[in-house]
């Protein structure tokens, strides 16, 4: 759920006709209408462009731990509000990550990793009012998100002018509608200076202009926001573990066509996809029939090799997964081995994070996304394929937002859950998208409106 948190704010910059001031302006964070954060944004005219500061507090709970998180991007523009090169900040009571990025021509070099904008302009969140301003009209470009490491494809389009009241005075504003990754966001900019006086976002999620002093002041209460996302199925009844097959129907599910879902694989079948819903088939996992060694597909190797957060060829990697696995030639019996060890070393505890294997190796501790990285990391250098894999699982009475692994053996996908310590992973785990933490903000148009129905359970 940390993706949800670095997506928190949108900040303005401010018009050509303004550009030999230093400005500044403060925002207030509000998730359906409790406060939760503050934003700042400082825009500077250079010699030869802009420089644009934004930082953003969030403070919330995560499972009742209180998690604060600070991003702070700094970035240079050209005189028409390209971006040259940047450096984002991410700090948290896990984590302190900085990135350097750069761009020339359409590729952005962002740490270690190059991102082709396809021939669009490359644009940071802060900037949209900006560029919106300046031009407003449609506009298709190129949004880059550090805290991923991706770039996608935006469109922002003029929708008319309409008055509202913040910060105390009565404005008129442009408003535009930013689509992306299938969220649609609503900015309302001051039809004078272009200043952002509102955005609205998925989950019920508002950044508003507002003085100083009013903007550093928080709720008394923090907002758990992995509880107030989680879904509560209708129509269970008893407990989860009891069944071997469930059917079921999600609304709320965005256009396939703009966010492609991952909807049948392993033990989840797609059964009827129409419109907004889906009905789902759900079966307990199994494990492979097979034992012994076995060999990997040609078209599999894909997932053996070393990713950005999988540090496969990594010496320590390496040298762990052989100890863990020494002696054994079965690969289910390999990542049986591999997630006991995970599961029994880890300390499961929230946490606000960018994870990296060899990272989650050192800190010893994390959720979900870190049993998962860690799990991956080593199957991969144990020579088994696997998988990371994004969706729901059922806890209580609802369903959560989690990660897990998929790990390939004797001809079959089966899903493993290192943080629960389930092998195979239990029946009330939902499926929404394959991929790590650059998979999981396409789930954003799903939370807070996506809906669950039982219509069978066995």
């Amino acid at each position: 759920m940390r993706r949800l948190a670095l997506a928190l704010a949108w900040l303005a910059a401010l018009p050509p006709s303004a550009a030999s001031q230093n400005l500044e302006g403060w925002y207030g964070i509000f998730l359906q209408g409790a406060k939760v954060g503050y934003s700042y944004w400082h825009l500077q005219k250079t010699a030869d462009g802009y420089r644009l500061e934004e930082r953003t507090t969030v403070d919330l709970n995560m499972l009742g731990m209180p998690k604060k998180l600070l991003t702070i991007t700094e970035a240079e523009l050209g005189n028409d509000g390209r971006l040259q090169r940047f450096t984002f900040d991410l700090r948290s009571p896990d984590q302190n990550l900085s990135l350097t990025g750069t761009v020339q021509d359409h590729l952005v070099r962002l740490g270690n990793k190059t991102l082709d904008t396809g021939g669009r302009m490359p644009v940071l969140n802060p900037m949209v009012p900006f560029l919106l301003h300046r031009r407003p009209t449609t506009h298709t470009f190129a949004l880059v998100d550090p805290s991923t490491f991706t770039v996608s494809q935006a469109v922002a389009r003029p929708l008319g002018t309409d008055t509202l009241t913040v910060a105390g005075r009565r404005h008129t504003a442009r408003v535009f509608e930013l689509t992306y990754l299938g969220t649609r966001n609503l900015l309302y900019l001051d039809a004078e200076t272009g200043l952002l006086l509102k955005e609205t976002s998925p989950m019920a999620m508002t950044t508003v202009l507002e003085p100083q002093d009013q903007a550093l002041q928080l709720g008394t209460g923090r907002v758990d926001i992995l509880r107030l996302f989680s879904v509560k199925p209708e129509g269970l009844k008893g407990p989860i573990e009891q069944y071997r097959l469930l059917r079921l129907e999600l609304t709320g599910l965005p256009d396939p066509k703009e966010v492609p879902l991952d909807l049948s694989f392993a033990s989840q079948r797609l059964i009827r996809r129409t419109g907004d819903r889906a009905i789902l088939e759900i079966r307990r996992p199994e494990l492979p029939p097979g034992r012994g060694p076995d060999r990997v597909p040609e078209s599999l190797r894909v997932y053996l090799e070393p990713t950005d957060a999988l540090q496969v060829d990594d010496p320590e990697i390496q040298r762990l997964a052989r100890e863990l696995t020494q002696g054994l030639t079965d690969p289910v019996e390999k990542a049986r081995r591999i997630l006991d060890y995970v599961y029994r070393t880890l300390e499961k505890r929230p946490s606000v994070t960018l994870p990296t294997a060899l990272e989650v190796l050192h800190q010893g501790y994390g959720d979900c996304n870190e049993h998962s990285v860690l799990f991956a990391a080593l199957a991969r250098a144990a020579g088994i394929p696997t998988r990371i894999t994004v969706g729901l699982i059922y806890q209580g009475d609802a369903y959560y937002y989690h990660a897990w692994d998929a790990v390939y053996a004797h001809g079959r996908w089966f899903f493993v859950d290192p943080v629960m310590g389930e092998f195979p992973a239990g029946i009330g785990h939902i499926l929404l998208k394959i991929g790590g933490i650059e998979e999981q903000t396409r789930l954003l148009p799903i939370v807070g409106v996506l809906r669950i129905r039982v219509l069978a359970a066995q």
